[in-house]
């Protein structure tokens, strides 16, 4: 699972591989359960048709947030990126096969939502004040 900002590096593969299609689902946002649920992660069940979902976000290069926050951001990034993460053996049902290094999505979302709204308390009137808000 990857970020946004990890499609410039996708679409550089792409290119190489010759590839003409890059299909990323899920593109909108499917949570809707507070916290969120293994349901929520199903690609087609969207809330809204504008809302790009917020796992793609990369938290960690976003502006002007405290050093505090910022550790914090960090701190669970190396979280979910560290192998031994998710211990469970996963298995893909469709494809009968063990998955490697599956991702806990509602874990995943939790973290980020939870940050989102930190980053919000912190940063959002001045950031609503900025002329390239504005």
């Amino acid at each position: 699972m990857g970020e946004f900002l990890d499609l410039k590096g996708m679409i550089d593969w792409c290119v190489k591989s010759g590839f003409k299609l890059l299909q990323l689902l899920p593109i909108t946002d499917t949570v809707s359960h507070v916290p969120a649920t293994p349901q929520d992660s199903y690609p087609y069940s969207s809330i809204s048709v504008y809302a790009l979902h917020p796992q793609y976000l990369r938290l960690s290069d976003v502006e002007g947030l405290s050093a505090g926050l910022k550790a914090e951001i960090e701190k669970k990034v190396k979280e979910f990126n560290d192998p031994h993460y998710f211990r469970e053996k996963q298995w893909d049902a469709d494809l009968h096969i063990e998955l490697n290094n599956p991702v806990d999505f509602p874990a995943m979302m939790n973290s980020k939502s939870d940050l989102l709204h930190k980053m919000f308390s912190e940063a959002g009137a001045k950031t609503f004040q900025t002329q390239n808000y504005k």
